[in-house]
């Protein structure tokens, strides 16, 4: 269970990445970093 546990949590980290990576320069927009 544990290890089902792991992938989903990395499936989502993976899926979380994309969307930043897709919309980083909105991001930049919003914070101004």
């Amino acid at each position: 269970h544990k290890l089902i546990y792991f992938n989903i949590i990395l499936f989502c980290l993976s899926m979380i990445n994309l969307f930043f990576a897709s919309h980083i320069s909105d991001f930049h927009q919003w914070t101004g970093i």
